[in-house]
């Protein structure tokens, strides 16, 4: 019943967009052949000026830039020189770091902990504000090395990142005074807690191949044993532009896909049911297959823009090409593309038997997301420990989950109590 009102309500919305300063796709077809024409429609300048702390890979055109960072990530992650060469238009294959295991291994027993404090207690607990915001953050502190691992920091940092993340999510807000009053703010409180860290990594011992503390440590030994080596400025203004992006994209993105995964699953009583059994059961793969599912559902990254700096033309081989003129914002619908009939089986069915190359969350081509492991890994580490314990949605409006613009704000849900024979723990 949606599928032809969405069809109707989009189609004369495209057609004004198409004589506009913008041009939207909305088709699988057309969304994929953007996404792999990096050249013709680079993501530089729409998202590269909101990275307020210097370009990152998500948002650097293809060139050499883009391949010194991807090199320079692929050192620092994988502790090897050698990165894949990308093809235009294929897809990034990235396997997963060796560091992920004991990272994602104490973020699940934190969450654990959590949520037998709450058991023993109060059974109602705030999905956002008590799991996923600190865990997040944790992450952010001891793997990436931001800012020194106290409890005081966390709320600190967590609006730092969510205001620096939102530039990303609503470039056109950034021109509001007060917003960019806070953007400042938080640019340079990001940048004094990496300058910490940052101090005490340079005076480090660098030799030998051992893994260092955090990541900052690690990105500092890779840049040091350089030859020849950069000098220090050099290197702090690398590692910030590096980390900051990784904690950016790496942090509120992930608390707001877990959030959205509760939401949509508790609003599924099947897909609620099968993701639960696949928690106790302890099968990370197929309670990924939820994760994923859910998310086309209701994606982080509903849209994502890119740029087209000459005419151009898609679908040219289709029989409805549509011409791009130079200048325009293409907006790419990834989630409308998803929901596409003439590419998506049973588009609006639940199926966790979709496969994984055909699902645009994590982008597609040269910008597929370089943190797709660490997305995998985050959220089934959030996750899997609450849907193994049992919960419910909490009645009201509490039980509604609520953003501060794009920011995650509250998802309440009541855990089922030991002794009444709904706990699983």
């Amino acid at each position: 019943l949606l599928q032809p009102l969405f069809q109707y309500i989009l189609q004369p919305i495209r057609a004004l967009l198409d004589h506009s300063s913008y041009f939207f796709a909305s088709t699988d077809r057309d969304v994929r052949e953007i996404m792999e024409r990096d050249d013709d429609f680079p993501i530089g300048s729409q998202v590269g000026p909101a990275m307020v702390c210097g370009a990152f890979v998500l948002g650097t055109d293809r060139g050499p830039l883009f391949r010194e960072d991807l090199s320079f990530l692929w050192e620092t992650f994988y502790r090897a020189a050698a990165c894949p060469v990308i093809p235009p238009g294929k897809t990034i294959v990235i396997t997963e770091p060796p560091s992920f295991g004991p990272l994602f291994a104490a973020v699940t027993a934190r969450v654990q902990a959590i949520i037998n404090r709450f058991e023993h207690g109060d059974v109602r607990v705030d999905l956002v504000q008590d799991i996923l915001r600190p865990q997040c953050v944790r992450v952010v502190q001891e793997f990436l090395g931001i800012g020194p691992a106290e409890d005081k920091w966390l709320e600190v940092l967590w609006d730092i990142l969510g205001i620096l993340a939102l530039r990303i999510m609503l470039p056109s807000s950034a021109t509001k005074p007060s917003v960019i009053a806070n953007l400042a703010w938080a640019q340079r409180m990001l940048e004094i807690a990496i300058d910490e860290t940052l101090a005490a990594a340079m005076t480090a011992e660098c030799a030998g191949g051992a893994p260092r503390a955090n990541i900052v440590a690690q990105m500092c030994c890779v840049l040091a044993n350089r030859n020849p080596p950069l000098p220090p400025e050099a290197i702090r203004a690398v590692v910030t532009r590096q980390v900051s992006g990784l904690a950016i994209t790496g942090c509120l993105p992930i608390a707001k896909a877990a959030a959205q995964v509760v939401d949509i699953l508790l609003s599924n009583p099947a897909a609620f049911r099968g993701a639960t059994a696949a928690a106790l059961a302890q099968d990370e793969p197929l309670f990924w297959d939820f994760i994923e599912e859910a998310l086309r559902f209701f994606p982080p990254f509903p849209l994502v823009l890119r740029g087209c700096p000459r005419d151009t033309v898609i679908g040219a081989d289709s029989a409805r090409p549509r011409k791009v003129r130079a200048g325009q914002t293409v907006t790419v619908g990834l989630l409308p593309a998803m929901f596409d009939p003439a590419a998506v089986p049973f588009p609006y069915q639940f199926r966790t038997d979709r496969a994984q190359k055909d699902s645009l969350v994590f982008g597609r081509a040269v910008h597929a997301c370089f943190g797709y492991h660490f997305a995998r890994r985050m959220l089934c580490a959030l996750l899997m420990p609450l849907f193994a314990c049992g919960f419910t949605r909490a009645p009201g409006r509490r039980g509604k989950l609520s953003f501060d613009a794009v920011v995650p704000r509250r998802l309440e849900l009541t855990l089922s109590p030991p002794g009444t024979g709904k706990s699983k723990c």
